[in-house]
């Protein structure tokens, strides 16, 4: 297959400020007074989604083309903290999922220096006057998270599709498909999902500790490659990332944040890990 784009998708110019008295380059749900994002808390039943979604930005300001997203206060020494988000569109009780399980098991925590678990999903197509809002599930009954979310206004990427698709979650235990790590070495690739339901043009990655509660002392500097291929032995490669696991049980985003790449519909998508230590590791694959 080729390298070229599939589909309609194209890196556009970065848009000119034509906005006026706008929010600027993004719109956040952050303030003076809530630095750290809207809290959100899961079903009272683990592994369920919360019954109704929170109010992230009640309406946005203008036109936006992607979020960025950070969870904050998850990750809890000695506990297994996985959590899965859905971030939405619409009004109340008529919410349509824009991206679903994004993985923020294990977020680091505010007040300790960490940045968050940060990850980006460019190339969608948000009007104005759109109300953004969020909901969890998690392992533990009445878990929370904190939340925050910028709406990126100046448009990196043009793709027309106008969600992103989820690939390798767990929702029966609020993680990632599992995928064993290796010493200074690539393990072996992983089936992650089932295959692309479409073509994507856009990855990125949510990892978590697949419920490992001794991480303390065991913090990992790793590197995930994600490819795609009929089988193990047959593996294209998209591209590598740099995850970083904490000690006490506190899972990073990745770097760097989107890869872009052209992968058919139909295609199967892989995983790999190369780190210092041979624990496993769990991955979900994010495509647009």
């Amino acid at each position: 297959m080729s390298q070229g784009f599939v589909g309609s998708f194209r890196p556009a110019a970065i848009a000119r400020d034509t906005f006026g008295a706008s929010p600027g380059c993004f719109e956040t749900n952050l303030t003076a007074t809530s630095r750290v994002g809207t809290s959100l808390t899961a079903h009272a039943t683990p592994h369920t989604k919360a019954t109704t979604y929170t109010d992230l930005i009640a309406s946005t300001a203008q036109q936006a083309f992607g979020i960025w997203v950070a969870g904050f206060d998850a990750g809890a020494s000695n506990a297994d903290t996985g959590q899965l988000l859905d971030i939405a569109t619409g009004a109340a009780s008529s919410e349509v999922d824009l991206i679903q399980n994004i993985d923020m098991g294990e977020a680091p925590l505010s007040l300790t220096g960490h940045s968050g678990k940060i990850i980006y999903f460019p190339g969608l197509n948000i009007p104005a006057s759109t109300r953004i809002s969020a909901r969890i599930q998690a392992t533990i009954t009445v878990d929370t998270i904190n939340v925050a979310i910028w709406m990126d206004y100046r448009m990196q990427w043009h793709v027309a599709n106008s969600s992103w698709v989820t690939y390798g979650a767990d929702t029966a235990n609020s993680r990632g498909t599992s995928v064993p790590g290796a010493v200074d070495a690539f393990g072996a690739w992983t089936a992650i999902g089932s295959v692309t339901s479409r073509n994507h043009n856009l990855f990125t990655i949510g990892t978590d500790s697949l419920g490992d509660t001794t991480l303390s002392g065991t913090g990992m500097a790793g590197l995930l490659e994600i490819g795609y291929g009929p089988d193990a032995g047959s593996v294209t490669s998209i591209g590598v990332c740099q995850i970083m696991h904490a000690a006490n049980e506190l899972v990073s985003g990745i770097f760097p944040p989107i890869l872009a790449f052209s992968v058919a519909s139909g295609s199967q998508l892989w995983a790999r890990l190369a780190a210092n230590g041979t624990e496993t590791r769990g991955v979900i694959i994010y495509g647009n």
